[in-house]
This record gives structure tokens, sequence and C-alpha cells, in this order.
């Protein structure tokens, strides 16, 4: 192998390896933002169920408050 194509050779393989780093980033990359993805996610359906407890529970009070006012006839 002649020297030019030993460096050449070199010049491959560290290309490559800089092509394997620069995949691997993008994969973790990737990972991240779906595991951010994942964990906002869950903090949106928990929201979702604490606001759905708090108009329950107000709709609750307000139908009580209103049978207090009212009371049905029996």
């Amino acid at each position: 192998m002649t020297k030019t194509m030993r460096k050449v050779a070199e010049n491959m393989s560290s290309v490559k390896k800089e092509i394997e780093n620069i995949i691997q980033s993008g994969k973790n990359i990737g990972k991240a933002y779906k595991d951010t993805g994942v964990a906002v996610g869950k903090s949106y359906a928990k929201a979702g169920i604490k606001t759905a407890e708090i108009f329950k529970n107000l709709y609750d009070s307000e139908t009580e408050e209103s049978e207090d006012r009212h009371p049905a006839k029996k």
C-alpha cells in the first residue's frame, strides 16, 4: 500500500468515526426529545385530571347549594 493510499484509508476511517458519532448524537437527541415529550404529556394528563376534579367539586357544591335553597317537594 502506498503512502497516499494509507493516508486516504486513515482519512476514511476518521470520517467513518465522525459519521458514527453524529448518528449517535442524533439518536441521543431524539431520545431526549422523546423522554421530554413523555414527561410533558404526563404533566398535562395530571393537570387535566386535577382540573376535572376541581370542576366536578365546584359543580357538586353548586348543586348542593341549589338544592338547599330550593328543596324538592316530596
